[in-house]
């Protein structure tokens, strides 16, 4: 998780607003009227990073940067929005370290969290997805050893007890040779 200063990330989220809204209003006078719908679906094509601006909480304020799959839903709760407070989700998209930003709400907050988790596997859980491999290896391989282990002891169980059963006369049968 990377962290900067409360000050620079306002800066960085003022600017990516105002790069936005500048967009949207070149987009609504081509377009000739308001944009009344804004697409926040991430392409599938391309690895996300997620930043989920300043977080409000009672005492003072904090930020954080995410990977797609670290999102959940209560990741969002009360982001502040530098340029209008009373605005309270951002969320910074980063695709090829391309930056946007969008105002969300909690209907479109919901469809990001899904497509950022379908999108992008985050390195810690393929790493971790390795690992847990490493360890099913290698609980297979205990087991096949402790089963041939076990049959290994059958076996010489069950050849020694037929040694001495042949020793052994059986009723109804002559052991030696017939003449």
């Amino acid at each position: 998780m990377v962290f900067i200063e409360s000050s620079e990330e306002n800066n960085f989220i003022a600017k990516l607003l105002q790069e936005s809204s500048a967009r949207d209003s070149k987009e609504q006078s081509r377009a000739g009227k308001m944009r009344t719908d804004v697409d926040v679906s991430p392409n599938e094509e391309c690895l996300y990073s997620v930043w989920l601006g300043v977080i409000r909480t009672n005492d003072n304020s904090s930020f954080q940067s995410l990977h797609g799959t670290e999102l959940s839903y209560s990741n969002f709760s009360e982001r502040l929005n530098p340029v209008n407070p009373d605005s309270p989700v951002a969320v910074y998209f980063s695709c090829d370290g391309i930056w946007d930003v969008d105002i969300l709400d909690s209907e479109h907050k919901q469809l990001c969290v899904k497509n950022a988790e379908k999108s992008y596997e985050s390195p810690l859980s393929s790493a971790k997805t390795k690992e847990w491999g490493s360890y099913t290896i290698l609980a297979i391989f205990l087991a096949y050893t402790i089963v041939m282990a076990i049959a290994f002891v059958a076996y010489n169980f069950v050849m020694k007890r037929m040694k001495k059963e042949e020793s052994i006369p059986m009723i109804g049968f002559k052991v030696g040779s017939s003449k």
